[in-house]
């Protein structure tokens, strides 16, 4: 009986809405919002930024937000919302281009990157301890993590020989030397920095079970892994590694590089157009100096300190709009 009543009220009630009528049912200002949220949610995902998978995941991610904030109604938002909805489609539509161009065959250079990176990190917790036995496993965790980094490096470097990918041979040289002392099994290594470093609220036994798996997992896995990059670069890519220094060197490299600059510029105006709007502005400034009488000099100079602490003041005022 009780199951034929609640079949029957089953009967009269409006159907379940699907996600696509709940999502055109709420404003479009809400919906925005909730589209924003869910994106960073959803885009901070652990895993080998270098892998294939790592990849394709992330376009997925970037695909989908695209789409979904395409279907927002951009007129009914107010101006607030219109910004928003600009820098949100605008970014998510660079880092869909952005795939396009395979930055992951060129993922060592000696300025930036995970070799340096993680180097960086462990003189850090040299200087800056870690606190709890918690934060030492995390660390072990994340030295697995830059070992699969390495030896997906090595892969998409040997892909990226086969492809024509390739880094300058300089940068290739100079970044040598570094991977060497970072794989040198020396008590001065920084990698040995974050265990000098441990703090004494961390007692026995723990102290001690911390101490050998952190000194086995820099030993036998972490050095291991960054002389195995230095003799990978040494002996097998830069000999073909490219004496070219430009990006449009590489294949795609003019598209490539033109993408990098709309993204730095948020401009749609080509390299060329830029470079020589550069050019008259300095032939402008020049031919404006050279004009002046030479007792004139200090009281430009003058004039020109005066205009930069006035856009300064200007500046100052509107950042409270912009952000």
């Amino acid at each position: 009986m009780g199951l034929a009543f609640l079949g029957l009220a089953a009967c009269g009630r409006a159907p379940t809405p699907t996600p696509s009528q709940v999502t055109n049912s709420v404003a479009p200002h809400d919906n925005l919002s909730r589209i924003v949220d869910r994106y960073w949610d959803a885009h901070v995902s652990p895993g080998n930024p270098l892998s294939p998978q790592f990849l394709a995941d992330s376009l997925a991610v970037e695909r989908r937000f695209l789409a979904e904030v395409l279907a927002v109604p951009r007129a009914r938002l107010d101006a607030e919302a219109r910004l928003t909805y600009d820098i949100f489609k605008r970014q998510r539509e660079l880092d869909v281009e952005g795939f396009t161009y395979p930055t992951e065959l060129l993922p060592v250079n000696p300025f930036d990157g995970m070799p340096l990176q993680f180097a960086r990190a462990a003189a850090e917790m040299g200087q800056h301890p870690l606190k709890a036995a918690k934060d030492y496993e995390n660390w072990r965790l994340r030295i697995d993590d830059y070992i699969r980094w390495s030896r997906q490096a090595i892969a998409n470097m040997r892909e990226g020989m086969r492809r024509g990918y390739t880094s300058p041979r300089v940068l290739m040289a100079r970044m040598l030397p570094l991977l060497q002392s970072f794989g040198e099994d020396t008590p001065a290594n920084v990698f040995y920095a974050p265990l000098r470093t441990m703090p004494t609220t961390i007692q026995e036994p723990e102290r001690t079970r911390l101490d050998r798996s952190l000194t086995s997992a820099v030993k036998d896995k972490l050095l291991p892994a960054y002389r195995e990059l230095h003799d990978f670069i040494q002996r097998e890519y830069l000999p073909r590694a490219r004496s070219s220094v430009a990006l449009s060197a590489l294949p795609l490299g003019p598209s490539w590089y033109a993408y990098r600059v709309k993204r730095a510029t948020t401009t749609q105006l080509t390299p060329n157009e830029i470079h020589s709007i550069g050019r008259a502005e300095v032939e402008r400034i020049r031919a404006r100096m050279l004009s002046q009488p030479a007792g004139a000099t200090l009281a430009g100079k003058v004039e020109m300190l005066s205009a930069y602490q006035e856009l300064k003041v200007q500046t100052l005022a509107a950042m409270p709009t912009l952000f």
